[in-house]
């Protein structure tokens, strides 16, 4: 188990998530701002087969259903009326999601954040 874990941890077989490039594929009913903020519902995500980082901030509000996983090793569960908030670089894994889950996402970049008059 050791071994296997090692092996899949390793910074450096953690891929880097571009997300919002596969929004814009695989989302084209995203609410979309220039390229750096996204809005859509989602239904019922695949699991990923690895842990992955995130080049954006997401905001993630459940609806229905639930989720587990891990946001930087972490264990987290998400259930209706809850949200998960994640910043870039963050290594996220998900384990398990219900067959009714359901819920919205928002995705910025950093080059939205950093826009005059959005400054934190």
């Amino acid at each position: 188990m050791g071994d296997i874990y090692n092996r899949l941890y390793k910074m450096e077989n953690v891929k880097l998530l571009s997300l919002s490039e596969r929004i814009k594929s695989a989302r084209p009913d995203a609410l979309c701002f220039e390229d750096d903020f996204f809005l859509f519902d989602v239904n019922h995500p695949a699991v990923p087969d690895r842990p992955f980082k995130m080049d954006t901030y997401g905001f993630f509000l459940c609806l229905e259903g639930s989720t587990q996983g891990t946001i930087d090793l972490m264990p987290y569960e998400l259930r209706a009326g809850m949200m998960a908030v994640n910043v870039p670089g963050q290594l996220i894994t998900r384990t398990c999601v219900s067959e009714d889950f359901r819920g919205i996402s928002q995705v910025m970049t950093q080059r939205f954040i950093d826009k005059p008059g959005l400054a934190l």
